[in-house]
């Protein structure tokens, strides 16, 4: 019942070998344990069953919300305004098979994401909730407005954030990434880990340069 590699000297229990194979925290992976034999976790002191429920179920909407956003960017590059960006995916030589892989798509103007959101039945606390949406002076707006977006994925397959980049000087920073929010904590995630996951599971990977 207990792992050891012999390689980097690793080793623990279950627990512990979830917890390195998906990055995620202690309580996490004993969720996944859990949801993999249909066993239902116990009360902790800390809350209830049924608070339990209520933050899976809110934080389930919010990767929702992230999964719809990143299609929306996506599906942004087949409109006839999006000339731009793809010239410029272009020019950096990004073929439309790499564009798909790594779901790069593009925020054309400010609101557009908003009212999309909202056809879903999202809320506006919602998308500010889940770093979609910031707000200013004219009410709640794209994060990414007009700019080129990369999603970010954790290694559960789930978007948690976006990057962006201008693809003009305005002034201000050319990229900028979804704020911290209960999904997207910058210092625990590896852009990419989830390729990385996948290729792991399916070939004898020795090693990755980073």
């Amino acid at each position: 019942q207990f792992y050891h590699c012999f390689g980097c000297g690793k080793g623990g229990d279950v627990i512990k070998f979830i917890q390195e194979v998906e990055t995620v925290d202690f309580y996490d992976a004993i969720k996944i344990l859990a949801e993999r034999v249909k066993m239902p976790l116990p009360e902790s002191d800390f809350q209830s069953e049924e608070q339990a429920k209520q933050a899976k179920r809110k934080k389930d909407r919010l990767y929702e919300l992230m999964r719809e956003t990143a299609l929306f960017y996506a599906h942004n590059l087949r409109d006839e305004k999006a000339g731009v960006w793809l010239e410029y995916l272009h020019k950096r030589g990004l073929d439309s098979k790499t564009v798909r892989h790594f779901g790069i798509g593009a925020s054309l103007d400010y609101y557009g994401l908003v009212n999309h959101l909202k056809q879903k039945g999202f809320t506006e606390k919602e998308m500010l909730e889940a770093g979609a949406c910031t707000e200013g002076k004219k009410g709640v707006y794209d994060f990414q407005a007009e700019r080129l977006t990369v999603p970010i994925i954790n290694s559960m397959g789930k978007v948690i954030g976006f990057g962006g980049r201008i693809l003009e000087d305005k002034g201000f920073g050319k990229y900028k990434n979804t704020s911290e929010t209960s999904l997207f904590n910058k210092k625990n995630v590896l852009y990419n880990v989830n390729n990385l996951k996948q290729i792991r599971q399916e070939t004898d990977l020795d090693y990755v340069i980073m």
